[in-house]
């Protein structure tokens, strides 16, 4: 059991900014630091980050926190990381970038997905990486097989594929690149961690270009001299190997503690899943075994748009005129459903439907509907794509165990800040929502993994149990969700 004096600093290393969380080892937050970096689009579905990005992140987050609190510096105990995936950086000998990151979003390799599906065939692809993931442009395999055709020469001067939670990883406690199984789920196998030989034969890039695979909450050292001198920590602080955004958000929302509770954490995107009774395989998610999480299988789904879908809308639409909080303070969750539909696939979309085409579109609007209404649409297709996912996961799972139900919903993300969407969302999907006491469940989730790794819990269940509350519930209008019902039909016709 964890003693109350014991401190874990969770680093969020997302799309737009860095987050680093110092939390008491029970899972209470004591202060929380932000930094942001930038996103480049150039256009033909290229989208890259700078890196080092992220090293300036860390440093400058956690050092706000060991600056504003230097009394509790020395508590400061384990680190746990978690990033955005699949976020791709090409390492040299040095164990420099060779070249920008290739983003989440970046969509450049559809032909090479395209292909690795005609030549690996469903199944085989199942045996090659041992997981039920869709192939996807954003595959780490797909970007690899685009740059082996596109920029030879830098795929021959690489010489580790990593992450950003590993770049970083690495830059603070030094040796070789070290990942997670399920962060690299398209070029190793999910449960040995052994690369994906034939899959990286045919793309022409050696198996040792792959990092050494470690569960979550591994550690994979202490602190360099130069990394503690740089966050203002003590050299002994030790740091786990943690796991990508989607793993972290599910262990920060608590999900691991029973089966039957949902998650949605509501960033950029959405990761939408929930705890399982039973493994089940659902066409369009993925399924994290209950050996990868040691307790309870999970299935999830990333979206490929959420609170994104506003900004979107007032930074385009709007001019910026109006703030995304100030659209969202506009709309009143218990005013009649309108007919304005709105189908959130600004940039394609992922789970369930994993269709990079897909454009978004309002529909359903007359000269009787304004501003308010074309927001309170972004709020509501957005559930939509939520609750869409959820159906998924919940039907796929009543095969094999029909008793199965979900218990609520938790929400958390910067979304879930709104009370409107947390209750358009409640009566979308018919369930109770639930707010935790950290509303950054990803920082939560990796302060876990090293929780976990340090021996503070037994295993990911006790650290649910032990770090994750609920502050808040927000129960769903039985009237809103028959409405929603019928809206949501709608919606999936496409």
């Amino acid at each position: 059991m964890a003693e109350r004096d014991e401190l874990l600093i969770g680093i969020d290393i997302g799309t737009s900014s860095c987050k680093a969380v110092l939390f008491r080892a029970d899972g209470t937050p004591v202060a929380g630091a932000k930094r942001d970096y930038p996103l480049s689009v150039l256009g033909d579905g290229m989208v890259e980050q700078d890196p080092d990005d992220y090293i300036r992140g860390v440093i400058g987050a956690v050092r706000e926190l060991t600056d504003t609190h230097p009394e509790l510096r020395e508590r400061v105990v384990g680190i746990g990381l978690d990033g955005q995936v699949p976020t791709d950086i090409f390492l040299g000998a040095d164990g420099e970038p060779l070249c920008p990151g290739i983003s989440w979003q970046d969509t450049r390799a559809v032909r090479e997905a395209d292909e690795l599906r005609r030549v690996f065939p469903e199944e085989k692809m199942r045996e090659l990486v041992g997981s039920n993931v869709p192939v996807s442009a954003g595959w780490t395999a797909s970007r690899l097989l685009w740059m082996r055709r596109n920029r030879p020469e830098l795929v021959n001067r690489c010489r580790k594929v990593s992450l950003p939670k590993d770049y970083v990883g690495q830059f603070l406690t030094g040796g070789d690149a070290v990942s997670d199984g399920w962060s690299m789920k398209s070029t190793v196998h999910l449960l040995t961690g052994k690369p994906a030989g034939e899959l990286l034969d045919y793309i022409g890039i050696g198996c040792d270009r792959m990092p050494e695979i470690r569960p979550w909450g591994a550690l994979r050292g202490t602190l360099t001299e130069k990394s503690a001198e740089l966050l203002g920590l003590s050299r002994e602080v030790r740091v786990s190997c943690g796991c990508s955004d989607a793993p972290a958000a599910i262990l920060g929302c608590g999900v691991l503690a029973a089966p039957g509770i949902a998650f949605d954490s509501c960033g950029t995107s959405e990761i939408v899943g929930l705890s399982g009774s039973v493994f089940a395989d659902c066409p369009g998610l993925m399924t994290i075994p209950a050996e990868v999480t040691g307790s309870l299988p999970i299935l999830y789904g990333p979206t490929q748009s959420g609170s994104g879908c506003l900004s979107w809308f007032a930074e385009r639409l709007l001019e910026g005129k109006l703030s995304v909080a100030e659209l969202c303070a506009r709309v009143d969750p218990a005013a009649p459903v309108t007919s304005v539909l709105f189908r959130p696939y600004l940039a394609g979309e992922r789970a369930p439907l994993w269709d990079p085409e897909l454009r978004a579109d309002f529909s359903g609007f007359g000269k009787e509907h304004g501003l308010t209404d074309f927001v309170r649409a972004i709020l509501e297709g957005v559930g939509f794509s939520v609750r869409h996912c959820l159906h998924v996961a919940t039907e796929g799972i009543r095969k094999p165990d029909p008793s199965f139900a979900l218990t609520a919903m938790r929400l958390t993300g910067g979304g879930a800040k709104s009370p409107a969407w947390r209750q358009i969302k409640a009566d979308i999907c018919g369930i109770t929502g639930e707010l935790t006491a950290c509303g950054e469940s990803c920082a939560l989730g990796a302060a876990m993994t090293a929780a976990v790794g340090l021996g503070l819990y037994a295993d990911w269940q006790e650290a649910s149990v032990n770090m994750v509350r609920v502050t808040e519930r927000i129960s769903p209008n039985p009237e809103m969700s028959v409405a929603y019902d019928r809206k949501f039909q709608t919606y999936l016709e496409r």
